[in-house]
Protein backbone atom coordinates (compact mmCIF):
# COMPACT_ATOMS: atom_id res chain seq x y z
CA UNK A 1 0.00 0.00 0.00
CA UNK A 2 1.64 3.51 -1.19
CA UNK A 3 1.40 6.65 0.57
CA UNK A 4 -1.41 7.61 -1.66
CA UNK A 5 -3.56 5.00 -1.00
CA UNK A 6 -3.23 5.43 2.80
CA UNK A 7 -4.51 8.74 2.52
CA UNK A 8 -7.41 7.67 0.07
CA UNK A 9 -8.40 5.48 2.27
CA UNK A 10 -8.81 7.74 5.39
CA UNK A 11 -10.64 10.38 3.11
CA UNK A 12 -13.08 7.46 1.78
CA UNK A 13 -13.89 7.04 5.73
CA UNK A 14 -15.30 10.08 5.95
CA UNK A 15 -18.47 10.71 5.58
CA UNK A 16 -20.47 14.05 4.75
CA UNK A 17 -23.86 14.99 4.09
CA UNK A 18 -25.05 16.97 1.53
CA UNK A 19 -27.56 19.49 2.68
CA UNK A 20 -30.27 20.98 0.69
CA UNK A 21 -31.66 24.45 1.53
CA UNK A 22 -34.52 23.16 3.92
CA UNK A 23 -31.85 21.53 5.65
CA UNK A 24 -32.52 17.68 4.68
CA UNK A 25 -29.63 15.36 3.63
CA UNK A 26 -29.80 14.39 -0.63
CA UNK A 27 -27.12 12.74 -0.36
CA UNK A 28 -23.89 10.93 1.60
CA UNK A 29 -20.84 11.12 -0.13
CA UNK A 30 -16.99 10.87 1.14
CA UNK A 31 -14.59 13.36 1.78
CA UNK A 32 -12.54 11.75 -0.84
CA UNK A 33 -15.10 12.08 -4.00
CA UNK A 34 -15.71 15.95 -2.44
CA UNK A 35 -12.19 16.79 -2.80
CA UNK A 36 -11.88 15.05 -6.64
CA UNK A 37 -15.06 16.60 -8.06
CA UNK A 38 -15.66 19.91 -5.97
CA UNK A 39 -13.04 21.68 -7.70
CA UNK A 40 -14.63 24.25 -10.05
CA UNK A 41 -17.18 25.00 -6.90
CA UNK A 42 -16.43 27.52 -4.53
CA UNK A 43 -16.01 26.35 -0.74
CA UNK A 44 -16.60 27.83 2.34
CA UNK A 45 -15.15 26.17 5.48
CA UNK A 46 -16.25 26.62 9.31
CA UNK A 47 -16.25 25.28 12.27
CA UNK A 48 -17.56 26.14 16.08
CA UNK A 49 -15.74 23.62 17.91
CA UNK A 50 -14.16 23.88 21.06
CA UNK A 51 -10.26 23.17 21.18
CA UNK A 52 -9.96 19.13 20.97
CA UNK A 53 -12.89 18.36 18.96
CA UNK A 54 -13.38 17.95 15.15
CA UNK A 55 -17.00 19.40 14.10
CA UNK A 56 -17.30 21.39 11.23
CA UNK A 57 -19.07 22.79 8.29
CA UNK A 58 -18.14 22.76 4.67
CA UNK A 59 -20.60 24.99 2.34
CA UNK A 60 -20.84 24.57 -1.05
CA UNK A 61 -23.06 26.83 -3.59
CA UNK A 62 -24.72 24.15 -5.93
CA UNK A 63 -25.48 20.71 -3.99
CA UNK A 64 -27.25 19.33 -7.25
CA UNK A 65 -23.73 19.94 -9.01
CA UNK A 66 -21.93 17.41 -6.67
CA UNK A 67 -24.45 15.26 -6.30
CA UNK A 68 -24.58 14.75 -9.88
CA UNK A 69 -20.76 14.88 -10.48
CA UNK A 70 -20.25 12.00 -7.48
CA UNK A 71 -22.89 9.81 -8.85
CA UNK A 72 -21.22 10.21 -12.29
CA UNK A 73 -18.19 9.58 -10.98
CA UNK A 74 -19.17 6.11 -9.13
CA UNK A 75 -20.74 5.00 -12.19
CA UNK A 76 -17.45 5.71 -13.83
CA UNK A 77 -15.22 3.56 -10.83
CA UNK A 78 -17.94 0.59 -10.90
CA UNK A 79 -17.61 0.50 -14.81
CA UNK A 80 -13.98 -0.04 -14.11
CA UNK A 81 -14.36 -2.42 -11.41
CA UNK A 82 -16.40 -4.77 -14.34
CA UNK A 83 -13.84 -4.46 -16.64
CA UNK A 84 -11.24 -5.05 -14.93
CA UNK A 85 -13.46 -8.05 -13.13
CA UNK A 86 -14.09 -10.20 -16.42
CA UNK A 87 -11.31 -12.83 -17.15
CA UNK A 88 -10.71 -13.91 -20.52
CA UNK A 89 -9.11 -17.25 -21.67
Amino acid sequence: MTETDIRTASLSAIKIGVVNEQGRIEAIITLEEFLRLAKSQPIFFHTNAPPGAINFDLTISNTDNIINKVEGWRKQQQKRVEVTGIMVG
